[in-house]
């Protein structure tokens, strides 16, 4: 899993380098998923999102990723995007 903070660009920008990291040292099959997370903190207020879903979701299929948003605060997607990556 590669985890962004959907209210911080600044994380989102670092998720190629992570992602090319990844690729480099772990086996070549590695199913990895995108991960926006902190979704509860934009639930209540909508301005402090820097990343749209639609921006995580665009990234994810440019590079085949399996991608979701979640709240680990929340536990909101946390489960489902566990057993996704699971069966991935």
């Amino acid at each position: 899993m590669l985890v962004y903070d959907v209210t911080k660009e600044k994380s989102f920008g670092n998720v190629l380098r992570w992602m090319e990291d990844l690729k480099n040292q772990a086996d070549p099959n590695l199913v990895i998923m995108l991960v926006g997370n902190k979704i509860d903190i934009c639930k209540d207020n909508p301005n402090l999102r820097q990343v749209s879903r639609d921006e995580g979701m665009r990234l994810a299929s440019e590079n085949k990723l399996l991608f979701e948003e979640t709240s680990a605060i929340a536990s909101t997607n946390v489960i489902s995007a566990f057993e996704r990556l699971l069966e991935g």
